[in-house]
């Protein structure tokens, strides 16, 4: 063995070590501190360490040099970000894992429709105003992020929905959602995606993942909240399709002839508390035994308030515990 010891490689390789005691042991105690309730990929489990080549490039998706060196266990996963993170670290994935980890990944919401205008082109020509009350359910899907093209999204899918209320002229009506016919893909999208790119540069350099893996394994709801406000306002649409039946006309059942597309433009919070939501325009109702024929009933006020509600039951939003329906209703009349 050679006496000549470089004193400073001798410090470069021990800082090394130590990066990567730090990195591996912050991974394999991530999985314990989240109970795994964080779903991370294998690949990325088996690579929390990382390394460093001054005259590698970062990835080209970011567009900056930080010298990097990406090798077999320094690699960027689609779909995930840095395989040297617990966490994901490509915008639209963490969006996607945050909303998952912090709220689950089907949220069910209470939904009031406080004045629903109904216009009976098809029957008398009178306008029908209704309270209706009921909830909606959303399981949210993966993320999807380009930074050259400023593209952030994640995917939602409205699967439950029910909206009750009774009329003197209709009787008991119901509104239930109707998952046998398509709808465009459902999303939340950030109004302002540079500034989430511009935050999540910081998660692209390597001098500061030893101190956010340890801050991840400490309080993995401290790297969510610490982020997730970025990623708001966003503009949330939910597409879905509709039946309406009411007691008066037993065995009419009537479905919107167009897809409806729910908006609220600027949301400030996912899953939303109190927020607004409504269509671009009037939902025209026809029967359903013959789609394209002419409009019976138009539906000229649809908007309605969504709110979140932890650990809400089935039953509210339309899958009752037993075959009875509610039997009190809020009460509608005619303007």
């Amino acid at each position: 063995m050679s006496d000549n010891i470089d004193p400073v490689e001798s410090a470069q390789a021990l800082r090394k070590d130590r990066r990567t005691f730090l990195a591996g042991a912050a991974g394999a105690a991530a999985v314990a501190a989240t109970g795994g309730l964080i779903s991370v990929p294998p690949a990325a489990a088996a690579t929390w360490k990382y390394s460093f080549n001054p005259g590698a490039p970062l990835h080209p998706a970011h567009g900056v040099g930080l010298g990097q060196d990406f090798a077999s266990d320094q690699q960027w996963l689609p779909g995930y970000g840095y395989s040297s993170l617990p966490f994901p670290t490509d915008p639209g994935s963490f969006l996607s894992w945050a909303l998952k980890t912090a709220f689950g990944a089907f949220q069910r919401c209470l939904c009031v429709t406080p004045a629903g205008i109904f216009k009976l082109v098809g029957i008398d020509g009178s306008t029908q105003t209704c309270s209706m009350s009921g909830g909606v359910g959303v399981g949210v899907g993966g993320g999807q992020s380009n930074a050259i093209q400023q593209i952030l999204s994640v995917a939602l899918n409205p699967t439950e929905h029910i909206s009750q209320g009774v009329n003197g002229l209709l009787g008991d009506l119901m509104i239930t959602h109707d998952g046998g016919r398509q709808a465009p893909l459902s999303g939340l999208l950030p109004l302002d995606p540079e500034v989430v790119f511009h935050q999540f540069l910081r998660l692209a350099n390597p001098f500061n993942w030893p101190g956010l893996a340890i801050k991840f394994v400490s309080n993995p709801m401290s790297i969510i909240e610490e982020f997730l406000k970025f990623f708001f306002p966003a503009r949330q649409n939910m597409n879905f399709n509709i039946n309406v039946t009411a007691s008066r006309f037993s065995g009419v059942t009537l479905v919107n002839r167009k897809t409806i597309e729910m908006q609220n433009g600027s949301l400030s919070t996912f899953p939303p508390v109190g927020a607004p939501y409504q269509p671009p325009g009037p939902v025209e109702l026809v029967d359903i035994k013959n789609p394209s024929g002419p409009v019976i009933v138009v539906i000229n006020n649809f908007n309605a308030t969504v709110s979140h509600r932890k650990g809400l039951p089935p039953q509210v939003i339309g899958i009752p515990t037993t075959p009875t329906a509610p039997t009190e209703f809020p009460q509608c009349s005619r303007p």
